[in-house]
Parts: structure tokens; sequence; C-alpha cells
């Protein structure tokens, strides 16, 4: 995507090794529209950062759903934090709610999922609703709820094959 806003924008935070390692294996996952996955990280691995390089080397628009307002809040200062103009021009489009405040996910964006085993609950149908083929869909955990109640629900958002 030629013209788009993140030509000017850059992340300003580094990876660590097994960070830049996931980052390289989630890529070509996302490289095309409709394509999902999942990556599962303990707490404080840097999934945030992690997902923030994804989007950022993908080029398109970001929309991040959540289970909570304070995690809004600390995405939303996450984005503010890592993402650095290096040229003019407009800001890449984000766009970070609640589960439950679900609208419609913007045309063509990286869906991130964060806290994704959250899903198995009614925020899962709700989102799966609201994908389309042209979105592609990261969800972030650090518990896959492997055999639960919503496991299929799960799967069939954020997909079956995680980067563990």
């Amino acid at each position: 995507m030629s013209d788009s806003p993140w030509q000017q924008h850059e992340v300003g935070s580094t990876l660590r090794v097994y960070q830049r390692f996931a980052v390289e294996k989630l890529l070509p996952r996302l490289a095309a529209a409709g394509r999902r996955v999942c990556l599962v990280a303990p707490p404080g691995s840097g999934k945030t950062r992690m997902a923030i390089h994804v989007a950022a080397s993908l080029r398109v628009p970001l929309e991040v759903r959540v289970p909570t307002g304070a995690l809004v809040n600390q995405w939303q200062q996450r984005l503010a934090e890592n993402v650095v103009a290096i040229g003019e021009g407009e800001r890449p489009r984000f766009r970070v709610s609640t589960y439950a405040g679900l609208g419609d996910f913007m045309p063509g964006s990286l869906v991130i999922l964060d806290e994704a085993h959250h899903l198995v609950a009614n925020w899962g149908d709700a989102v799966e609703e609201a994908l389309g083929e042209e979105h592609r869909v990261l969800g972030l955990t650090a518990t896959p709820p492997w055999g639960n109640r919503g496991w299929d629900l799960f799967v069939g958002i954020v997909g079956l094959d995680p980067v563990v």
C-alpha cells in the first residue's frame, strides 16, 4: 500500500530477539487479507509491542479491541509512545475500543483482539459476525481456552495454528 500513512511513520521501540522472531513468524501469516492467527505469549512478554510492529510492517489501518476500558487507555498510550512520525503527512488510522463497544471494523484493517481468550463469551459471536473477508486478525493471549467451552468460536475467530 504505497500511499499508506504508515509510509511517514515508524515504530520507535526496538524488539528483543524473541519478539523479532515472533514478528517474523506472524508477518507471512498475516500478509494477505482474510488471514487469522493468534500470538500466545506470557504476560509481560511484549505482545502489545509485537502487535504494533506487525501493524507497522503491514501498513494497513489498525483496529484494536480489548475487554476493559483500562486496556483501551493502555493501548492508546502504547500507540502514542511507539508510533513516531518520520515525515509529514497524516497519522496512520488507529481505533481502540472495548469488545462491548463493538461497531463495524474499518475496511481492510488489521484487527487485533487483545486478551483473545475473552472471545469465548458473548463478545465472540459479535466479533465473528463483524469480521469480513478483507480483515486480517491477530489475537493476543497468554491463556488460550484449549479444549474449553467456546473453543470452536475462539478458533473460528483467531485460527487454529498459533504462534507460541
